[in-house]
């Protein structure tokens, strides 16, 4: 059987690893409750989902402050995945403490 090297399967190795289970997203229309906490070393996990639906909320806020940063965040691929990564960076450092 072929090793799949997927960016997905990936995460999934480290979620088993951190949290005792994989992380998959619920399916579209599925509601899922949380699993529960046994196995991996002490993390929880989340939907990435509602990441993405809070950062959108965050980003509509500050259309209304500053267009030009929500249209760099639109248009600007590279830019997205620096302020993605940033904000989520900031967020679980704020967790962790």
């Amino acid at each position: 059987m072929p090793t799949d090297t997927s960016e997905r399967d990936l995460e999934r190795l480290i979620c088993t690893a951190l949290t005792g289970h994989a992380c998959d997203p619920p399916r579209a229309g599925e509601v899922a409750e949380p699993q529960p906490g046994y196995g991996g070393v002490g993390w929880t996990c989340g939907n990435p989902n509602d990441y993405d639906k809070a950062l959108q909320r965050v980003m509509t806020a500050v259309l209304k402050d500053d267009t030009e940063l929500f249209k760099q965040f639109m248009d600007n691929e590279s830019f997205r995945r620096w302020m993605t990564d940033t904000v989520f960076g900031l967020t679980y450092e704020s967790l962790s403490r």
